[in-house]
């Protein structure tokens, strides 16, 4: 399941970079499609667009990647359906193809696809290329949303490059949502005395599928922090469903060493 998950955010992140060199584009980059279990299915289509110097024969090819296959048994094949599996597209040329999605029985929150096309990059080249765009089906009245954070670890390094230094905060991130999320972090450091030392907001969040895990990294450059003992809480928050969700954990900081220590009890 990790190497799935792992993959999936490979797939993502770099198909743009690889759509830009190929010479094809595909919108929308992904569709969340939203299902009554008592509605039959939705019809979506995505446009692809070629803008190389090349004709493209192009095969689109689906795979499951909800990753929860042990879970709830739903095959591909009884909720997601190709209008078609190839598309021959002209230079400069735009050509649709559409998805229809149903809602399988005994299945909850979210299941997730990716759709592959398949092409080489000229006739004549060896080089295949693979972009994919992901379909999510959520099932609407299933839906839960949550999320844990587990903890909270804060380390101390100098720059190998001049003297600068860092606080590397890494908050640990469960899922425990039914579909995916991406939730907003805020990291707030204060001293022993309650003040506010330094904010830290999340710039760059990413996806968590459901029951994934993941440390959210922060990083600070701290050339004079003070030696003594400081709090640092985690925020959370995502869209309106998940609200206020925070953690805190406490360390010392004493010879240019960052040291996790329990908090002192309330009073």
């Amino acid at each position: 399941m990790n190497v799935i998950r792992v993959l999936l955010i490979m797939a993502i992140c770099v198909a743009s970079a690889i759509k830009a060199e190929a010479g094809v584009a595909v919108t929308p980059e992904r569709h969340i499609v939203l299902l009554s279990p008592a509605e039959e299915s939705k019809t979506v289509e995505y446009q692809v667009y070629n803008s190389g110097s090349q004709d493209l024969e192009i095969g689109i090819q689906p795979e499951d990647w909800s990753g929860i296959k042990t879970k709830q048994e739903a095959d591909i094949n009884s909720w997601f359906k190709l209008g078609q599996d190839t598309l021959s597209i002209k230079a400069g040329e735009t050509k649709p193809f559409k998805v229809t999605v149903s809602a399988p029985q005994g299945i909850d929150g979210e299941l997730l696809a990716m759709i592959f096309l398949c092409y080489k990059e000229d006739k004549e080249s060896m080089l295949n290329i693979r972009n994919g765009n992901p379909l999510y089906l959520v099932l609407k009245g299933t839906e839960w949303y949550g999320a844990r954070i587990d903890s909270i670890y804060v380390s101390y390094r100098k720059s190998p490059v001049g003297n600068t230094r860092y606080l590397d905060i890494g908050v640990n991130v469960n899922n425990t949502s039914n579909l995916h999320i991406m939730p907003e972090l805020k990291v707030i450091i204060k001293d022993d005395n309650k003040n506010t030392v330094k904010e830290l907001i999340l710039e760059n969040s990413r996806m968590l599928l459901r029951e994934e895990a993941y440390t959210f990294g922060f990083k600070w450059e701290c050339p004079e922090l003070a030696e003594g003992r400081y709090n640092v809480t985690a925020e959370l928050n995502y869209e309106d469903k998940i609200k206020d969700l925070n953690k805190s954990a406490q360390f010392e900081f004493k010879d240019n060493v960052v040291k996790m220590v329990e908090a002192k009890p309330e009073k």
